[in-house]
């Protein structure tokens, strides 16, 4: 009932802006914009939530219609007729058994197939939460733009954000940690290493114990348990502890 009327004008302009169709130069205009005119925001918001709307109705639209076909193609198969007359067998039994037995197999599988390290970089690891997005009151939208895609799990389209801004502010912990998380939570740890350890290296940084968590793991899924342990042993977090003694152990 609150939502600010949005002219047409308006609504190609912000669509434009959401699907990433506009220029730099009209993309910085529009990002200044924002911060200049609280209600554009909310517009924005409301345009983003009704592409998703229109998105996600076109989607089950499609799969509705091709459940109906996948339907339509079952009922048009006829059965061969039976040459022998065979007594019928439950198969549930050897299905059951068939299917624990490739459960199994696939447990086997990734047990081997991943060293020690990775196995606990697979336990412990879930990405940083991300920071709250109270854009209309930031003087950094593009920031938040990107946290917005961070938190949604677009890390393609964060890091699109992030990195031309770090040209800007190469010491920014802030941009270097969240860049790192985005790599990380891409299975990317290589790429996660320099910005996680550049933070890490910064002893008055407000992210310096969760840095040096991330950077832990990012060295146990590169299979490197000695500079995991050293880095794991500057950070905070509980679970820290748990993995050097883990590691220091063997």
């Amino acid at each position: 009932m609150n939502s600010p009327e949005i002219t047409e004008q308006e609504f190609e302009t912000i669509e434009r802006y959401l699907k990433n169709n506009m220029s730099a130069e009209e993309q910085e205009r529009f990002q200044q914009q924002l911060i200049e005119e609280p209600t554009l925001q909310q517009k924005v918001n409301e345009v983003r939530m009704l592409i998703d709307g229109v998105e996600a109705a076109s989607l089950k639209e499609k799969l509705n219609t091709y459940h109906e076909e996948v339907s339509a193609t079952h009922s048009k198969v006829i059965d061969p007729p039976k040459l022998i007359s065979t007594p019928e067998k439950n198969y549930t039994r050897w299905y059951a058994a068939a299917g624990i037995l490739v459960a199994l197999i696939g447990i086997f599988w990734f047990l081997n197939r991943t060293s020690p390290t990775e196995q606990l970089f697979a336990q412990h690891f879930e990405p940083d939460p991300g920071l709250p997005t109270t854009m209309s009151t930031s003087g950094n939208y593009a920031f938040f733009e990107g946290m917005v895609d961070y938190k949604q799990g677009k890390y393609d389209e964060a890091l699109s954000k992030w990195e031309p801004l770090l040209e800007a502010s190469p010491e920014n912990d802030t941009l270097q940690y969240f860049l790192g998380m985005a790599h990380l939570a891409k299975d990317e740890s290589k790429e996660a290493l320099p910005y996680l350890e550049k933070v890490a290296a910064m002893t008055s940084s407000s992210f310096l114990s969760e840095a040096n968590w991330y950077l832990g793991l990012s060295y146990l899924d590169l299979n490197q348990p000695k500079k995991a342990t050293r880095v794991l042993k500057r950070s905070d977090v509980p679970a820290s502890q748990e993995i050097v003694t883990a590691l220091t152990s063997k």
